[in-house]
Formats: structure tokens, C-alpha cells, sequence
């Protein structure tokens, strides 16, 4: 924009200096782009359970369809106050300390417009979810931001937070755990970040929206903490724990003095929360705490899995102790985030990526391939050799690979079935023939002939690639290449393991036996 266009836009101008957010123009390019999946959205992939789901259909079906209460209704916001007490052990009157909003994010926007006068400051953590410093602006504030650390876990260190306070701080902003880092903080930082806040009569902000996904330790709310209650603004909300993202309900718990204000912007700008997801809302606080936890499990494991293979890569990545993000770093690329995500892009969107179908009817199957197969030309389609009843899927590959569908055809064990699939195969469709060798060799059986007897047919049919699959060794590495093998699936242990390569053999046996010395020493044995 030219100075005389900015002379006359009327547009405000703490509008105008607000940055676009980076994550959702990002999340705009890749959404719908089948090959891809966006990491960029804190969106949990779980359908919210049928419980819930249910509820919000018996509700249209019963005709709930009007306005409700400004502050919602009495009934979800009752809910809601067993739940807080019961899980946060903070008491909250339904009447007139809760109000339901329109998720986490209205409840933000009405609590910062509710405590700033123009040029106060609130202060933030960083890296934070990303709507926070806008917000701030967006009220006439100052938004006042306290870095955290990867080397403490991404926990707010209490003095850090005690040397940005001025006598124009208003309040703190707290989200624990932590969007997007997985930052959780110890009882003992929450007391002294709530000693911090009595001594300097401040509001905190407290976003508690991923408070059930806390993994080590217990989640503790700093409304708990002796002289918190009358100071701080409880956020939460269902979209996270139960998977409830497009429902956009939300409630906040504060006084009577906090809430009162934050209703009165409430009744103007939005009036209400939706009655079906109110009504969804009251089933999963009063029957979805299991389903909740389950998915929980879900992702801690998923974590586990995803941080050891981020460190794997050569992406250090923490361990985070809450939430279902990964924050790992990218300093060693020498890129920018945006590069990064950009280049990341640029380097997978053509390579060929698998999905395998998961119906054990060959009918079935073949709708599930021919649906996978639209998602993307680099596409291939993982399709059994048999189901579970040994009904060959031979014509069933015959008529996708036909269609031009590629098919990585899996669980290969034997010559007979590797010739049948070849047969079915369209001469002008690629393929992959997936042979479980690791497998074979379980069985006492060396794979090596039906690998080198299916390598020796698909040379005369280049558009056919031979997979030597559950690999077992280092040493099949070296089996499949010389096998003449056109692909091998290396899990990460093996992969780890091919830092033995050339390792002097006498020097491999003395660092053996210093091992088995080291195990007895530790161990204290004695004759």
C-alpha cells in the first residue's frame, strides 16, 4: 500500500499492522491437496465419539433449534461446574461465574476486551498459540511476550515472567499445557507464578484447553492457588480432549465482578453459543471423560512414536509432557519455518506414497481402491494378496491395475503366489510386489530364491518393482541389493545400526566383552 492509500484507508490501524498468520495461509495451500497431510492445525483426528454425536441429533430431531440463555444453558452450565470442581478443584456458582462461548477463542477475546484500557500490557508466553499477541493488539493493548526454553522443557520460568512486569501490566496470558509445544508447568512453578500475580494484583488468563492431555505429572490449575480464584479467568473447552473442533463451544469461569464483563461483550457481539453443540456438550462432560482418556492413550503413543523418529531424522525434537504437538527444531537446516515448510513441500508432493485398504470383502476392497486411488497421482493402492477367508485378490488386482491403478501388492510368501499377481497385472501399469523376506526367514526359510525368482520375472517388465519388505538385518540391506531388489523397507533400528558399517571386527569383540564387564561390575557379583 502507497503512503496516499494509507493516508485514507479506513481501516484501524492496529488492524493494519497485524501480520497474516503464516500457519493458516500454509494450511490454506495444502488443504485439499490429497498427498498431503497438514500438521500446521491443532485438529484431532478422532470423529467425535457417537455419544456426543447422538446427543446433538436427538437434540435437531427434538426440535432445539431457538436462542438460548446469553450465559447458555443452566443445564450445560451446571455440567460444567461438577466438571471444574471434580477435575480442577475450583468451585464456580452456574448462575452467574460461568459462561459458555463460542470455543476457547471467543472466551479469549472477551476476557482481553474486558480488562484493557488503551496502552495496557499483557503479558504472553512464547512460542504460544498463535491467536494471542493479535488479540492483545486487537483490544488496544500491549502485547508483552516472555520467552520459554526448549532447555526447561517450555515451562514459563517465574522470574522471567517478574522481570516484563510494569506498573502498565494488566495480566498474564497462561496456556498449559502448551499449543505448540507440549509445555506443561510443575505444581511448585504454578504456585510461584501465582505468588507473582497476587504480589503485583494481576489477572491471569488461564487457557486450560489441553488439560486432560497432560502425559507426566498431574495438570494443576492456577485458579486453585490460594488468592487465584478472585484474579484469574478459567478457559476451557471440548474441542481437544473430545474431539470437538467444529462444534465451537467453549465456557469461561471467573467472579462474578470478571464475568459479569466479559457477558455484557458476549450479548452484543455473539449472544449465544449454538443449542446443538450445547446440548452435545452437556453429554460429553457428563458421559465422555472415557472416551476422552481413550484417545488420550492414542496420542501419547503417537508421541512416542513421532519424537523418537524426529530425533532419528536429525531434527531434535523434546519430549513434550501435555498436548498432541510436536515441536521439534529446525535450526540445523538453516532455514526459516517458512522455507522450510515450503521446501518440505516441494521435495515430497511428487514421491510415490502408499494406503492400504482395511475391508477383508473383495467387493469392498475394490471400492476402497478405486476411492484411494483419486487422492493423488503419486498414489499407490496396498492391496493384500488374500483375505483373511484365503480368497485370492488376483482378479481384483487384474481389474484395478486395468483401470491404470497402481497396486503395491502385499503379504507375498511364495513363488506360486508371486507368479499369480504378476499375471493379473496390466502390462502397461506399474506395480510393486511387497515380499515379506523377514517373515519367510522366521519360518527357518531363506528368502533369497523367491526374492531373486520374482527379480528375475519383472526384468522383462520394468514397470514392476520388486519390495523386500520386514526387514531383520543390517545384513539384508546388502542381501536385497544384491539380489537386485528395486526397494527394501528399513525400520529405524536397523537403520541405527548401520553405523557398524566397517567396524574393525576385533575392535566390535573388545567392546563386546567391556560391555559384558561393565553388566557384571554394575551388577556386583562375587564368588
Amino acid at each position: 500500500m502507497d503512503d496516499q492509500s494509507k493516508k485514507t484507508s479506513p481501516v484501524a490501524r492496529q488492524v493494519e499492522n497485524i501480520p497474516r498468520s503464516g500457519i493458516r495461509d500454509f494450511f490454506e495451500l495444502v488443504q485439499g491437496v490429497p498427498d498431503i497431510i497438514s500438521l500446521g492445525v491443532g485438529e484431532p483426528d478422532f470423529v467425535t465419539p457417537w455419544k456426543i454425536r447422538e446427543a446433538a441429533i436427538y437434540s435437531l430431531e427434538r426440535g432445539h433449534t431457538s436462542y438460548t440463555s446469553n450465559s447458555g444453558l443452566i443445564k450445560l452450565r451446571q455440567s460444567i461446574a461438577r466438571y471444574v470442581n471434580e477435575h480442577f478443584q475450583v468451585s464456580y456458582d452456574p448462575n452467574d461465574e460461568i459462561l459458555v462461548t463460542v470455543g476457547v477463542s471467543e472466551g479469549l477475546d472477551i476476557a482481553l476486551r474486558a480488562l484493557i484500557d488503551p496502552g495496557d500490557e499483557i503479558i504472553y508466553h512464547e512460542p504460544c498459540y498463535v491467536s494471542y499477541a493479535p488479540s492483545i493488539v486487537m483490544a488496544h493493548g500491549v502485547a508483552v511476550p516472555v520467552k520459554c526454553e526448549s532447555s526447561n522443557a517450555f515451562a514459563l520460568d517465574p522470574e522471567a515472567l517478574r522481570k516484563v512486569i510494569t506498573p502498565k501490566t494488566k495480566a498474564v496470558i497462561l496456556n498449559f499445557p502448551t499449543n505448540p509445544t507440549g509445555g506443561t508447568l510443575s505444581a511448585d512453578q504454578v504456585k510461584r507464578i501465582a505468588e507473582i500475580a497476587v504480589d503485583h494484583d494481576l489477572v491471569v488468563i488461564s487457557d486450560e484447553i489441553y488439560s486432560e492431555l497432560t502425559y507426566e505429572g498431574s495438570h494443576v490449575s492456577i485458579a486453585s492457588m490460594p488468592g487465584m480464584r478472585e484474579r484469574t479467568i478459567f478457559l476451557h473447552g471440548f474441542s481437544k480432549a473430545f474431539a470437538m473442533t467444529g462444534f465451537r463451544v467453549g465456557y469461561a469461569c471467573a467472579p462474578k465482578y470478571l464475568l459479569d464483563a466479559m457477558l455484557r461483550i458476549h450479548q452484543y457481539c455473539m449472544l449465544c453459543a449454538g443449542i446443538t453443540s450445547q446440548e452435545a456438550a452437556i453429554e460429553a462432560l457428563d458421559h465422555g471423560f472415557d472416551e476422552a482418556m481413550a484417545m488420550r492413550e492414542h496420542y501419547l503413543a503417537r508421541r512416542n512414536f513421532i519424537v523418537h523418529a524426529l530425533n532419528d531424522m536429525g531434527l531434535t525434537c523434546h519430549l513434550p509432557r501435555g498436548s498432541f504437538y510436536a515441536f521439534p527444531s529446525i535450526q540445523n537446516t538453516g532455514m526459516s519455518s517458512s522455507e522450510f515448510a515450503v521446501e518440505l513441500l516441494s521435495q515430497i508432493k511428487d514421491k510415490p506414497i502408499s494406503f492400504e485398504v482395511f475391508s477383508d470383502e473383495i467387493d469392498e476392497m475394490k471400492k476402497q481402491a478405486e476411492e484411494i486411488a483419486t487422492w493423488g497421482s503419486n498414489v499407490n493402492v496396498k492391496i493384500p494378496v488374500t483375505n483373511t477367508k484365503k480368497q485370492s485378490t488376483a482378479e481384483l488386482i487384474k481389474n484395478l491395475s486395468s483401470k491404470g491403478i497402481i497396486c503395491n501388492i502385499t503379504a507375498l510368501f511364495t513363488n506360486r503366489q508371486v507368479e499369480e499377481v504378476y499375471d493379473a497385472i496390466d502390462k502397461s501399469t506399474p506395480a510393486i510386489l511387497s515380499i515379506f523376506a523377514g517373515r519367510i526367514a522366521d519360518t527357518g526359510v531363506d528368502p533369497s530364491d523367491i526374492i531373486s525368482k520374482a527379480v528375475k520375472l519383472s526384468s522383462s517388465r520394468p514397470n514392476i518393482e520388486i519390495l523386500w519388505a520386514s526387514t531383520r538385518e543390517t545384513l539384508n540391506i546388502f542381501q536385497a541389493e544384491d539380489l537386485g531388489c528395486h526397494i527394501i523397507t528399513v525400520p529405524h533400528e536397523i537403520l541405527n545400526k548401520l553405523s557398524n558399517l566397517d567396524k574393525n571386527l576385533d575392535d566390535f569383540s573388545l567392546d563386546t566383552v567391556k560391555s559384558f564387564y561393565k553388566d557384571a561390575v554394575s551388577a556386583g557379583f562375587k564368588i
